[in-house]
């Protein structure tokens, strides 16, 4: 396998991930279904002679062909090596560019020529045949590019980490990958909850507070537990007292009850004796 690193502004890229030993990709382009060309690739490497149709066994090693699919034709694009530049020479975290140059002649445009723009994106793509396609630049002939939005595209600054949901996410999932002009050099740029090189932890300031809210949750939980506890004792009290009321209440008609009755004057006069004659 071919070297896979480049390093440029501070930022260090690895393409080996893509590497597909002892095999090839293969991606359709853009023409119509008769008259269309399927394009076998490696990243950082040959592709390997199996993959190919027996109108490339004359070619040569090389890191991409095209096959012609209407009648038997192929052409080697690419030699090996290949050159690595920066998508944007300004901004490192855009992504990387491999370039292989060297490929079958293309009469007075010279040489073909084959491209990977591989975009920064957080996502484990690969080349796929129904997916990308490979696209012949109009202002150069025979020069053919294949754009890929890819993790791998990223600058290894730009950390992987396990996210949330224990997922490989660039960044964790919990922030960007971005270009720091103050330190010239590109980095995970955390959403505000979250720090660390690959956004996986979370920020001091983020943890303190989760500190003072679970606190202020038990705080807030035991005066609602007092205040109902309270409110028991006084239902209570209040329900002692009525009941002592109601039975004072009730002995005293029992009492009234049982007394005998008192005697009474039909003349409505004092109760005497009557004395005989």
């Amino acid at each position: 396998m071919a070297s896979c690193a480049f390093a440029a502004m501070n930022a260090t890229f690895d393409l080996s991930p893509l590497h597909k030993a002892g095999g090839a990709y293969h991606v359709e382009d853009k023409f119509d279904a008769t008259r269309n060309y399927t394009y076998s690739v490696n990243v950082c490497g040959s592709v390997d002679p199996r993959e190919l149709p027996a109108a490339c066994d004359d070619r040569g090693a090389g890191a991409a062909f095209q096959v012609a699919q209407w009648y038997e034709s192929c052409y080697r694009l690419g030699a090996l090596g290949g050159n690595f530049s920066l998508l944007d020479g300004a901004d490192p975290a855009r992504g990387v560019r491999l370039t292989y140059g060297g490929g079958d002649s293309c009469g007075w445009t010279g040489d073909r020529q084959f491209t990977f723009d591989l975009v920064c994106k957080d996502k484990f793509n690969i080349p796929d045949r129904f997916e990308e396609y490979v696209e012949e630049l109009v202002s150069t002939p025979c020069h053919y590019s294949l754009e890929l939005e890819t993790i791998w595209g990223c600058p290894r600054e730009c950390e992987i980490g396990l996210s949330s949901s224990g997922e490989l996410r660039l960044c964790s999932g919990n922030g960007v990958c971005a270009f720091d002009e103050h330190r010239g050099a590109p980095g995970c740029f955390c959403f505000g909850d979250y720090d660390g090189s690959d956004c996986s932890t979370i920020s001091a300031a983020k943890a303190r507070c989760d500190d003072d809210e679970a606190n202020s949750g038990v705080v807030a939980g035991l005066v609602a537990i007092a205040i109902l506890c309270a409110l028991i004792l006084a239902l209570v009290a209040l329900g002692v007292r009525e009941t002592r009321k109601n039975r004072f209440t009730y002995d005293l008609l029992l009492e009234k009850a049982a007394a005998p009755p008192a005697p009474s004057s039909s003349k409505g006069g004092p109760v005497g004796e009557i004395e005989l004659c």
